[in-house]
């Protein structure tokens, strides 16, 4: 979800929420364990991808 364009509307939170973590800021550290970044970078990144950047 958090690298589709179709929930570029949705708050990294609800997406949490969505995932089933009760906590965002849990969601955030489970995320940025297992990816090495955080759930912003990982959509700036994919923005800047589909940018050509």
């Amino acid at each position: 979800m958090l690298q589709s364009r179709a929930f570029d509307h949705v708050t990294t939170a609800e997406i949490g929420r969505r995932a089933g973590f009760a906590d965002a800021s849990h969601f955030v550290r489970v995320i940025r364990q297992r990816t090495g970044r955080t759930p912003r970078q990982l959509r700036q990144g994919r923005k800047a991808d589909e940018d050509g950047g």
